[in-house]
């Protein structure tokens, strides 16, 4: 449902993200967080699929291996 708001007229974001948002496909996207029970679907991207990879292939299972991909800090502008 936050993906419809993303796309309105009023929500404050760039032209050419709404129309990527509108465009994409199901195929476009990845569930991650699976394994915690956590499940989100997010655009495919190389960010993803290093979480992805980081999720398959933690022998702990310990969030704190993937939180540094999915906590929104990475990639922020300073």
């Amino acid at each position: 449902m936050g993906t419809r708001f993303m796309s309105t007229i009023e929500a404050p974001i760039h032209h050419s993200v709404k129309e990527a948002i509108v465009s994409a496909q199901e195929t476009d996207t990845a569930l991650i967080l699976r394994r915690w029970s956590n499940t989100s679907r997010m655009f495919s991207n190389k960010l993803l699929q290093e979480a992805l990879t980081v999720e398959k292939t933690s022998n702990t299972g310990d969030f704190s291996e993937i939180g540094p991909y999915v906590s929104g800090k990475r990639g922020m502008f300073s």
